[in-house]
This record gives structure tokens, C-alpha cells and sequence, in this order.
């Protein structure tokens, strides 16, 4: 998970939350009783926008930023606000104080944090004439840096270039923000200097500003390792020895007790002396304070997280069936070996008046047959602490303490004897007597013949199924704007998302409809109304063309030619994949035009199609990959067979390729996997080798890859979810096997695993989604696509309109 999106981990919620259910609070500033008469006011998401009536704002432009200093926000903001309504120039500011404070919390997203508010002056010419009121008017203080962005000198005031209406564009890598240029759209590039220079007026005013005296850091070689709203910790150099340089932004990275990420520094700082000389923690090299940040500097200690270990070193994901036995002692005597050394630590960390506050995997590090505990962002000191609510769901609790630090040390022990169990035990089971179960059946991954058992069922399949339909039925909110069924992290990347296939309202109607089951009409029309209204994004899976196929599907054919009008053609399309690209949207407007008959629309996709399909590096799996073009091909091969079956023969023939191509190669245990670039991957449906499985079997192979069975049927799956989980391997693997295949038998078991009941419904289920925190109802994560995929590799294919 990205910085942005882990924020989304820590709503106060069993859902994500964008936050915008906050928009109900007291405003930030009272904008009614600063912006004059002939102003509009209106509410978007977090901003509150104030512009002049009748003003239209450009495509791009110059924006200015306003970072607020944190004790002050208010006046700084009201002191702005005043200044911009005077000289007639549109701006937005955060809605609320809550909302502010989201925006500068720890997991908020890196590039987002300090802007409080942003200015949109009209043209180039009146830039530095907005600068200079803004500049002295307000103090020099200013607050958290903006990440890439100009400084207007000391102040809290920063400049980019970039797009003034928001726009997308579907690239391979994802959705991401565009800008209107003379030449069309394009991305919105948000480096520092990007393509745009500033006015020369204003790079000469610039020159003769003051600037903040900075401190030159003795750092050289450095590897970012992580990134958040509240800093960044990188390997490096430091006065050439090597060292983890540790920054905290300063007023950024607020936790849920109100610290910032200096104020954690500090204590960390203070943890670390105490711990000084004993072995327990890194040592301190050097604190260093600059204008906008806190620098703090320990030594670099050997070893790989306990995370990365566990994935090299679990039986059941490394070993054999011949190796299993020898593999799992093995792993059983270093692990009583970890845990051992992790109690040991922690007893003599307490003995001192320290209490880590966050032993999860990725902090307990593995060298040889040694461990060491690191990161002490969130620790106690004699009982005293600063962090708050930030440490790792399910290994820590809110506030730290020796207590908790001993619960977590049972948590890690769990971690080791099945890596899914500290996620899942977080949660209410769906049964009584779940949680023992899990544990139980997690042990026995650990014995001989451990691919030979399908295990113990926590609910029946049938069972499953009903509740969670009927926990789709109870989160739909078709009153709701924002989101008709509550999904992923992936709902809140685009404007597009909660309409998709993957990640929203079409794939949950698409699977009611694949299951026979009936979809209520204020369910489409909530889906028909929205994409009226939503940006043009395209994609079969991630944008607007798979939700035209869906209502079309629906017999809502009208709506989805209306919508298919507004959208991008294939050529458009960010790359050739099924779900961005140009394959995908190709073959939904076919499935479009046969369905409406439209020869013009079935022709235009033919064309499209006839283009070539093979890619200079082949991906692997269903959403960017060879497999997904491969379907995708296949799909309209069937939808053409009887009136172009030229073409049609093609187009297998080229699906036969794609597979052909598809890079495939051997894990050490055996298992095998997929990797694009040479990295290893897990065996997944998205990205992986269940993806090629399908395609491998809707062009009617004979039998399935000895090395591909074995790697779908792993018994430990971290999630449950069809694009990163345990539905994506029994999607893959269902097809070819009898339905009384023990693997296939324990996935559709163990997809009970990772769901629980919605609060106060005990017959009712949903889905846990990204990393087993939140519950969602979406194809992609949650209760859908565990629907789809117990209903076999068809239904999937169905759903994604891919057969």
C-alpha cells in the first residue's frame, strides 16, 4: 500500500473512507463573511471553492499553494482568503478543521500534505502581482513543506504548473491526472519545473528573496525506503559510514493523539538514548534540524524484516510436498528461535522503562539465526508517550505499553505459524469458534501431507454464498453520491473507480447478473446517473467503457450508447491491457455494438482488434497482461464466430501467441510464478499466473502446467480478494480440476476465512478487502469476486465480460 492510501486504514470506520463524510462539520474559515456578494461558494470533496461570478478559470496554469503554520491556520487562512477576494482571483481552501488536520496526518499522501489553500490567478501576467499581496500579507512562518514545489522564499507560499480543471488520462500504469495543452491532454507532471518556466518577472523577484539557510547534510548514496505524509527514511552515508537517515517534516504527520512527526522524532531520539549500548536498538549518530524538517540519523542494522523472511521461509509457499516435512522442523525450531529472542528483547527493554509500541513484522528484523527489534517511532518511556493510533493494525495497540508489547510478541508467534492469522483475528469470525479454527487449520499448514488435506470448513459454501448476498443488499446506498457499495483502496484512485468493474457499482451488478440473481432498477439508475455525470475515463476494468458494457448488458442500451459517445476510442487507451487498454475497450465496444446493433460501433472495434496485440515486454496476468489480451481476444473470436470467422481464427490464433509469450519462470520451492521484469510475483489472478491459467484454458488446452497446478494450490493466501487473493487462485484453478480437488476444496473453505459479519448482522457477510482491515463489497477485494469465484472460473469470466 502506498502512503495515501494507508491513511484510508485508519478511518473510523469498517469501511474505507474518503473522508467526505467530515464536509458535515464547521467550516475552516467563515468564507460567507469574507467573499462579497456576486461570489459563488461551493463544497467538493475536502475544498470549499470561493470565485468570482461568471469567472472561468483556464485549463493550467501557475497555481499558488498556502501551507499554513498549524497553530495559526485559521488566521493565516482567513488573512489569505481576504487578500485573493480583493484582488478578484478564484481559490479553494480546506473545508474544515478536521479535514485540515486528515490532510496532514502521517499516511497522508506525501505530495498532498501542507496544502491548505490554492490560488488560481487568471493568466501569466497577473502571477507575481497575486505573490507579492499574498507575500506580504501573510507571515513568514508558513507550515509543512509542499513536497516539489517552488518556495516563495521563507514563506508558507509555493508554485507549480499545472492543470487548473482536473483531468484524466488512463496510462499502463494506472489512471492518473491530466492537463489541457495546446497539444491535448497529457499528464500532469508535478516534479518541480516540469516542462513550464516560471514568468522572468518572477524569477526575478524570486532572486532577491530571502531563502532558508539549510545546514548541508554529510549524506551520499541514498536508497529511499518508504515514504509517507509524515517524512521519509532512507538507506545511506552518513560522513561515509553506512547509516538509516530518518526525516520528519515538520507540522506534518499528524497522529490520531495530535503529534507530529518532529514531536515523534524527538522521542524516538530520547528511546533510543536510553536504550544506548545494550544491543536492543540502533545508536544514535546525529540529529540534525532544518528549516522545514528534523533529521535524525542511526545505525544501519543487518538483516531482512521478519515480513520478507516469512515469504522466503514458509513450508507451505517454499517447500515441496518431498521437502515439506524436513522444511517445516526446520522452520518450527527458528522460529521458536525468533520468538524467543523478540520476548528476551522486549523483557529487557522494559527492565530499562521502554515499551516498543509496534512489533510487527516488517520492525523485527532477521540476520542469520539473530534478530533485532527496530523502529521506535511509537514507544513508551517510562511510561510516558507521544505516537498515538499509528502503529500496525493488528501487532499494536493505540497507545503502547509493556502489556501490549507482550500481546504483540503472541501476535508475531501467530504471524509465524500462518502469516494471515494476526489480519484475520482482528475481526469478529463469521462463526462461533471461527477464530480457533483458523488457528488450528493455519498449525496443520505445518505437517506433512499438508497438500493432501482440504481442512475443516468454517461455513458451507452455500451458507457463505447467502450471506454474502445479502451483505451486498445491506451496504448498498443508493442515496449516497459518492460510492453505491463500499470497495477498496481502488475506489478512491479516479472519479471512474466506484462506477468500474473492479472496483465499484458496475462488477457488483455485473456479478448479481452472472449469479441469475435480480438487480434492482434504482441500482442502474444510480449507475446510469453517475457515469453521466463522471469524468471520460476509459478501460474495460478500471474506467467507463466496462460500465457501458454493463448497463448495456442490463438492457439499459440507450444509456450506454449515450455514455460510449463521451468516452475515448481504443487509441486512446493507456496501452493494450484488458482493463486500461486498448484490447479492452475494443471488445466492449463490440460486446456494445452487437448488442445494440450498431455495425458502425462492431466495426470500428473489429478494426481496432485486427491491430497487432503483442507487446515489446510481455506482462504477465489479467489486468495489463498478456493473459488479460488473451481473453479478451478469445471473447471476441466467440462474439464473431458466425460472421466473420476469418477474423475470428485470428484473433485465437494471436490469443495463442500472447499466452505463448507470457514470462513464466520457477520459484525456488518449485511453485510457479510470474515476473514481468524478472521479480519474483505471487501467484495471483491480477498480475500473476492465474490469469494465464484461464487463458489457458479457454483455448482448450488438454491439461494445466504441473508447476502452475502446484503454485494455485497454496494453501496460505494472505487475502481473499480475485485480483491479489485466494478467489483469483480457485478462479484459475477451479476449471481444471474436479470440484472435489482437495485444493479446490480448501480454497472454497478458506475463503470463509476472510470474511466477517457487518456490526449488529450476524447473518450477514462481507468481505475483507485490502490487507484484511476493511470490508468491501467490490469485485476486485471483497464479497463479489468471492462470489464470482465460488460460482466457478466461468462465472468469473462472466462477470468481466470476458465470457
Amino acid at each position: 500500500m502506498r502512503s495515501g492510501e494507508k491513511r484510508l486504514l485508519y478511518a473510523d470506520s469498517v469501511f474505507f473512507e474518503s473522508g467526505t463524510h467530515l464536509l458535515g462539520e464547521p467550516p475552516l474559515i467563515d468564507l460567507p463573511g469574507i467573499v462579497p456578494d456576486g461570489w459563488s461558494i461551493e463544497r467538493h470533496g475536502w475544498w470549499t471553492h470561493a470565485s468570482p461570478a461568471g469567472h472561468r478559470l483556464p485549463q493550467t496554469g501557475w497555481k499558488i499553494h498556502v501551507s499554513a503554520d498549524p497553530r495559526y491556520t485559521v488566521a493565516e487562512m482567513v488573512t489569505a482568503a481576504t487578500a485573493l477576494v480583493a484582488l478578484g482571483t478564484p481559490f479553494k481552501v480546506l473545508s474544515s478543521a478536521r479535514v485540515e488536520r486528515r490532510s496532514r496526518a502521517k499516511f497522508a499522501a506525501p505530495t498532498q500534505v501542507g496544502k491548505t489553500l490554492t490560488a488560481y490567478p487568471s493568466d501569466a501576467a497577473g502571477l507575481l502581482r497575486v505573490l507579492h499581496e499574498l507575500y506580504d500579507a501573510l507571515p513568514g512562518r508558513g507550515g509543512p513543506a509542499i513536497m516539489g514545489e517552488q518556495r516563495v522564499g521563507r514563506s508558507g507560499i509555493y508554485l507549480r504548473f499545472g492543470a487548473f480543471t482536473q483531468g484524466w488520462l488512463a496510462f499502463d500504469d494506472g489512471v492518473r491526472p491530466a492537463r489541457h495543452t495546446s497539444a491535448g491532454w497529457e499528464r500532469d507532471d508535478r516534479r518541480r519545473g516540469a516542462g513550464v518556466s516560471l514568468p522572468q518577472d518572477v524569477r526575478d523577484w524570486l532572486d532577491v528573496l530571502p531563502v532558508p539557510e539549510d545546514p548541508a547534510l554529510p549524506m551520499t548514496e541514498p536508497v529511499l525506503l518508504q515514504r509517507s505524509g509524515a517524512g521519509a527514511v532512507y538507506a545511506a552515508r552518513w560522513q561515509g559510514e553506512p547509516a538509516v537517515v530518518k526525516t520528519a517534516r515538520a507540522g506534518a504527520g499528524v497522529d490520531l493523539g495530535g503529534a507530529t512527526a518532529t514531536e515523534r522524532h524527538e522521542h524516538e531520539e530520547r528511546v533510543l538514548h536510553r536504550l544506548a549500548g545494550t544491543g536492543l536498538a540502533p545508536e544514535v549518530l546525529d540529529s540534525v534540524v532544518t528549516a522545514d524538517s528534523r533529521v535524525l540519523v542511526i545505525t544501519r542494522v543487518p538483516g531482512v524484516s521478519l515480513q520478507r523472511w516469512v515469504a522466503q521461509n514458509h513450508p507451505p509457499a517454499a517447500a515441496t510436498e518431498a521437502t515439506i516435512e524436513a522444511a517445516a522442523s526446520t522452520y518450527r525450531r527458528t522460529c521458536c528461535s525468533i520468538v524467543g529472542q523478540v520476548r528476551e528483547q522486549l523483557a529487557a527493554m522494559h527492565r530499562l522503562g521502554v515499551a516498543h509500541g509496534d512489533i510487527a513484522p516488517q520492525n523485527v528484523l532477521v540476520d542469520g539465526s539473530d534478530v533485532r527489534l527496530i523502529d521506535f517511532e511509537s514507544a513508551a518511556l517510562d511510561g510516558q508517550f507521544v505516537a498515538e493510533g499509528i502503529a500496525t493494525p493488528g501487532f499494536g495497540d493505540r497507545t503502547p505499553s509493556q502489556h501490549a508489547d507482550d500481546v504483540a510478541a503472541d501476535a508475531i508467534e501467530r504471524y509465524l505459524l500462518n502469516p494471515v492469522l494476526p489480519s484475520l483475528l482482528g475481526h469478529p469470525p463469521i462463526v462461533d469458534g471461527g477464530h480457533e479454527l483458523i488457528v488450528r487449520e493455519g498449525a496443520a499448514d505445518l505437517l506433512p501431507g499438508f497438500r493432501l488435506r482440504a481442512g475443516e470448513p468454517l461455513l458451507e459454501a452455500d451458507r457463505l454464498r447467502e450471506a454474502l448476498l445479502r451483505g451486498i443488499h445491506a451496504c448498498a446506498t443508493p442515496a449516497a453520491a459518492e460510492r453505491l457499495f463500499p470497495g477498496g483502496v481502488g475506489a478512491f484512485a479516479h472519479p471512474a473507480a466506484p462506477l468500474s468493474v473492479l472496483h465499484g457499482a458496475a462488477g457488483v451488478i455485473a456479478t448479481l447478473a452472472a449469479l441469475d440473481q435480480p438487480v434492482p432498477g434504482h441500482w442502474l439508475d444510480w449507475l446510469a446517473d453517475q457515469a453521466r455525470g463522471c469524468a471520460p475515463i476509459p478501460g474495460a476494468g478500471e474506467g467507463l467503457h466496462g460500465v457501458a458494457r454493463v448497463l448495456a448488458e442490463a438492457g439499459r442500451v440507450d444509456e450506454s450508447l449515450r455514455l460510449l459517445r463521451r468516452l475515448p476510442s481504443p487509441t486512446a487507451a493507456g496501452g493494450l491491457g484488458w482493463s486500461l487498454g486498448s484490447t479492452g475497450i475494443a471488445l466492449c465496444q463490440l460486446q456494445i455494438g452487437q448488442i445494440a446493433d450498431v455495425p458502425e460501433l462492431v466495426e470500428a472495434a473489429t478494426t481496432a482488434l485486427r491491430a497487432p496485440q503483442a507487446s515489446a515486454r510481455p506482462r504477465p496476468g489479467l489486468l495489463r497482461g498478456n493473459a488479460g489480451m488473451a481473453l479478451a481476444l478469445l471473447r471476441a473470436a466467440e462474439l464473431r464466430d458466425d460472421a466473420d470467422p476469418s477474423t475470428a481464427a485470428q484473433w485465437r490464433a494471436q490469443a495463442r501467441e500472447l499466452v505463448a509469450q507470457e514470462p513464466r519462470r520457477a520459484a525456488p520451492g518449485g511453485s510457479m510464478t510470474l515476473s514481468p521484469h524478472g521479480s519474483l510475483l505471487l501467484p495471483s489472478l491480477g498480475e500473476g499466473i492465474a490469469g494465464w491459467a484461464l487463458a489457458s484454458l479457454r483455448l482448450g488446452d488438454e491439461q494445466l502446467d504441473p508447476l502452475v497446478r502446484q503454485a494455485l494450490s497454496v494453501p496460505v493466501c494472505a487475502l481473499g480478494g480475485l485480483l491479489k487473493g485466494r478467489a483469483g487462485l480457485l478462479a484459475g484453478l477451479a476449471g481444471w480440476c474436479d470440484p472435489d480437488d482437495v485444493a479446490v476444496v480448501r480454497h472454497r473453505t478458506r475463503l470463509a476465512w476472510t470474511v466477517a459479519p457487518l456490526p449488529g448482522r450476524s447473518d450477514v457477510a462481507v468481505a475483507l478487502s485490502d490487507a484484511n482491515s476493511k470490508l468491501s463489497c467490490d469485485v476486485a477485494t471483497g464479497s463479489a469476486g468471492v462470489l464470482a469465484a465460488l460460482a466457478g472460473s466461468e462465472a468469473v469470466l462472466r462477470v468481466l465480460g470476458l465470457a
